[in-house]
């Protein structure tokens, strides 16, 4: 499960949000991405992006049946 949701798991958290400011090798890069809902400033994890996806799909399956 997600333990951090107020902070990306890149650099600070705060400002960083391109490719070369916030990637796997950056400095500050937090050791397990899976528990961070944010990975930089702006996007969602690749944990997070996987249960939004779930929902939707879940969701869309709903409305159409």
């Amino acid at each position: 499960g997600f333990t951090e949701a107020k902070r990306g798991c890149c650099g600070t958290g705060k400002v960083e949000f391109t490719v070369f400011l916030c990637n796997p090798k950056s400095v500050g890069t937090c050791p397990n991405a899976t528990t961070y809902v944010f990975w930089d400033a702006v996007h969602p994890s690749e944990a997070a992006n996987q249960v939004i996806a779930d929902a939707l799909l879940v969701t869309g399956i709903d409305l159409v049946t």
